[in-house]
């Protein structure tokens, strides 16, 4: 893992537009032409789907980020884009991922309410980590 000070860390949440009926479709495209880009960019990262909500994390070089998030918000697949942590890392955490999926059941959920105090207590806790947020993102989902 290299260090480069000009990495960074993106989580959003946001809404599917599309309709739920052809989910695992509109899953599948986003991830084929997620791994095009985000291969081409040195983009990496996981995208969490439950009950019409999307969660992601990505992480790479700051402008390669800026080009996907403009990309992102013109997604018509999805509405309501939030921003909840842009921060810099030392190190990429996802290397092997250009983007995973965690399409979840409907017994497990995200709480985005949740989601927003995990991120402010790693604000004050420490720096931000891609690959712990989204363990501990994944270790709460199982646990609900």
């Amino acid at each position: 893992m290299k260090n480069n000070e000009n990495l960074r860390v993106i989580v959003y949440v946001s809404e599917l537009t599309s309709d739920v009926a052809i989910i695992d479709k509109t899953l599948k495209d986003i991830i084929t032409s997620a791994n095009r880009f985000n291969e081409e960019h040195k983009i990496y990262g996981a995208l969490f789907y439950h009950n019409q909500r999307f969660l992601q994390l990505i992480e790479g070089e700051h402008d390669k980020l800026s080009l996907l998030m403009d990309k992102l918000y013109a997604d018509t697949r999805h509405t309501n884009l939030k921003v909840v942590v842009d921060a810099p890392i030392g190190v990429r955490t996802y290397e092997d991922w250009t983007l995973d999926l965690f399409n979840l059941s409907e017994n497990q959920k995200i709480d985005f309410d949740h989601i927003i105090t995990i991120k402010k207590m790693f604000d004050a806790q420490c720096k931000m980590d891609g690959w712990l947020f989204v363990q501990t993102i994944k270790d709460y989902i199982n646990l609900t």
